[in-house]
């Protein structure tokens, strides 16, 4: 008997708006193994791109 091990993926989002683009990564990344999705803090996106539309 094979050990599988399931492959994780993790996906960073920076996004207070999900569109298709957002929804087309997460796919693709879906066909790879189980998603792992991390939004980052507000704080965090200021640090480096202006704050997010809805703040």
């Amino acid at each position: 008997m094979e050990n599988k091990k399931s492959k994780k993926v993790y996906i960073g989002l920076s996004a207070d708006l999900i569109h298709k683009g957002h929804l087309n990564i997460i796919a693709a990344g879906g066909k790879l193994g189980k998603v792992i999705i991390g939004l980052l803090t507000d704080e965090a996106i200021a640090s480096y791109k202006r704050l997010p539309l809805i703040a």
